[in-house]
């Protein structure tokens, strides 16, 4: 990262970072989109182990898609 910053200056790595989050974000929204139907989709796993002998974890998504496309997650873990 230091090489990159000091051959290409800050204004550069920071257009650079903008425009890789912005297509990011369009390219997320429209596989979102793809996958989900307006309304509310509720998911679950576990993870066994956090590779510190700690597990396993229980977690619970609800994801609701709006009519305009937002999508609104909602995030609980289990003990």
């Amino acid at each position: 990262m230091r090489e990159l910053l000091q051959r290409f200056g800050p204004d550069v790595m920071a257009e650079a970072f903008a425009q890789l989050f912005t297509r990011t974000r369009e390219l997320v929204r429209a596989r979102l989109r793809e996958t989900f139907s307006v309304g509310t989709h509720r998911f679950g796993d576990a993870i066994d182990s956090d590779g510190h002998g700690n597990g396993p974890f229980f977690i619970r998504l609800a994801l609701t898609r709006t009519p305009d496309d937002r999508f609104h997650p909602r995030y609980h873990r289990d003990g």
